[in-house]
């Protein structure tokens, strides 16, 4: 304690210095005062007692002193002080009060939204876009199951050539009935043509030739109206006509839709919606990690506001109960030093030393009622940071909780959905590869089917072919055999022709030599006439 603020305890209690160092049993440290503590309380002694020492006896016994009775200027210049101080230390509590107040996190509630819709959302994702591919190898395996995977198949390729072929009719309607709209409005365009076509250079009425023209264009137009409807008709027929072929697998039906679905998109859209699976599973992981993190930041947060709050309470608890101790400890001192300036009261003689002393006692008295009233307030107060600073525990400890079970979520928590989506992923293309293995071998045990059946076919035809060679070469021979006795029959009337051809050979070769000389004894002849005709002339 400096020598100044001893002089001014001792001023403050009524006492000598040398007094005041004989009876005071603490030591005091000098400690920086708060600047945004007014002058009045910066001077006040009860201030600065609790600014001057952490020991709470000491501050309880320097308090105390100033609590007890001097003299009437005296003990209300300190009940004055008394007072200020505690105002002060109202004042004090609400403003670190309101300090808390203004550092509470205003991010929490829209921290709860974030969760709330994000990691939500994120399941939804998740739910929605698995939901096809479990609907996919559950229609497989239970056609799989079945054997009925080809059949199906086949059922689903007539299908889908009948419809083919109902939208390539319907189509090939839409189109006949478009050129009759083309062919109308060509019509129509010429008629307005043919009505300019007036006589008196098109001053008079449209001539005869024209409303022929246009009358045979409107017989025209309704013979195109007539083909319209008659093409409407017949598409009407054709969607009535188009039927589905009649499954063998009709308790099937949702799987057979499910597979059709699955064929139907190609081999990008397959790719594309296992990725977007993908990407909803790795978001959500690490979506739920930011808002975990962000949840924990504002627990760790709420935490340190907490601490806060506690440490306020104990350190105005602290201060109270100080002071209420040195109230009680002053009233029992008062009320001692009351008691015997009452009973002197009785050995004084004196009127106006008697009427002093009664002027004493009145005002120890009121002191006595003042602190009175000052101890009932401040335990009062007492009281209510107690159970403030109970519900405060209770809230450290709830928090602390929140946070064990929060740092819980984003380590084992967190790993252990991500492990299990990866699970469920590695499962779905397992299955995938499952299916799509199983229905490779019965594809080929049905093709095996198919080629061993054709094998057989195929043996019996050639069985049957040679039975069939047999049968033409026993028929060759049935033929050959009655064609032996002809050709026998043939080849002694050749003999027998060639003889004969022969010796007429012969004789026309006789013959045509005689013939030869003949011919040749008649140009000789009329030579030999010319020579002998010379010779005689000569």
């Amino acid at each position: 304690m400096s020598e100044e603020f001893k002089a001014q305890l001792a001023k403050a209690t009524g006492k000598s210095q040398e007094s005041e160092t004989g009876t005071a049993k603490f030591r005091v440290k000098a400690k920086e005062k708060k600047k945004d503590v007014s002058s009045t309380v910066k001077d006040n002694p009860f201030y600065q007692i609790a600014m001057s020492t952490q020991d709470p006896q000491a501050q309880k016994e320097a308090m105390r002193e100033l609590m007890v009775y001097v003299d009437a200027e005296t003990t209300a210049k300190n009940s004055k002080y008394l007072e200020e101080y505690s105002a002060f230390m109202q004042a004090e509590r609400q403003r670190l009060a309101t300090e808390l107040i203004e550092m509470t996190d205003t991010k929490t509630f829209s921290n709860m939204q974030k969760v709330l819709k994000d990691i939500n959302d994120g399941v939804l994702d998740f739910e929605e876009q698995i939901k096809p591919f479990m609907e996919i190898i559950n229609a497989v395996r239970e056609i799989q199951a079945e054997d009925a995977t080809t059949d199906i198949l086949a059922e689903m390729r007539e299908d889908s050539k009948n419809k083919q072929a109902m939208e390539d009719a319907i189509r090939k309607l839409d189109e006949e009935a478009q050129r009759c709209v083309e062919a109308i409005k060509s019509k129509l365009i010429e008629i307005e043509k043919k009505k300019e076509d007036r006589h008196l250079l098109g001053l008079g009425s449209i001539k005869q030739s024209a409303k022929d023209a246009i009358a045979e264009l409107q017989v025209g137009i309704e013979g195109l109206k007539e083909q319209q409807r008659e093409a409407s008709a017949k598409k009407e027929t054709v969607r009535s006509e188009y039927k589905t072929v009649a499954s063998k697998f009709d308790h099937l039906k949702k799987s057979k839709d499910i597979m059709a679905n699955m064929l139907n998109l190609s081999e990008a859209e397959h790719e594309s919606r296992h990725q977007q699976l993908v990407n909803t599973a790795a978001n959500f992981v690490t979506t739920t990690q930011e808002r975990v993190t962000e949840t924990l930041e504002r627990s760790e947060q709420m935490s340190t506001q907490i601490k806060n709050l506690s440490d306020l309470a104990f350190t105005m608890r602290g201060r109270y109960s100080v002071l209420s101790e040195a109230a009680k400890d002053a009233e029992k001192i008062n009320s001692s030093m009351h008691e015997e300036l009452k009973a002197s009261l009785e050995t004084i003689d004196d009127p106006l030393e008697k009427m002093n002393k009664e002027g004493i006692s009145r005002d120890m008295s009121k002191h006595i009622t003042m602190l009175n009233d000052a101890t009932n307030e401040t335990t009062e107060v007492i009281s209510d940071l107690t159970v403030s600073s109970q519900r405060i525990e209770t809230m450290e400890a709830a928090n602390k909780a929140q946070i064990s079970k929060t740092k819980q979520i984003q380590t084992t928590g967190i790993a252990g959905v991500a492990d299990n989506l990866s699970s469920v992923l590695t499962a779905i293309n397992q299955a995938a590869i499952g299916q799509a293995s199983t229905a490779a071998a019965q594809s080929l045990r049905r093709m095996n089917e198919t080629t061993i059946g054709l094998t057989k076919e195929q043996m019996l035809n050639m069985a049957k072919s040679k039975n069939d060679d047999n049968t033409a070469l026993v028929k060759m021979l049935e033929q050959l055999s009655g064609f032996g006795e002809v050709i026998e029959l043939a080849n002694q009337s050749t003999r027998e022709s060639l003889n004969e051809n022969r010796n007429l050979v012969d004789t026309l070769h006789r013959t045509a030599d005689e013939v030869q000389r003949s011919a040749q004894d008649t140009l000789e002849i009329t030579s030999d006439q010319i020579t002998s005709e010379i010779k005689e002339d000569e």
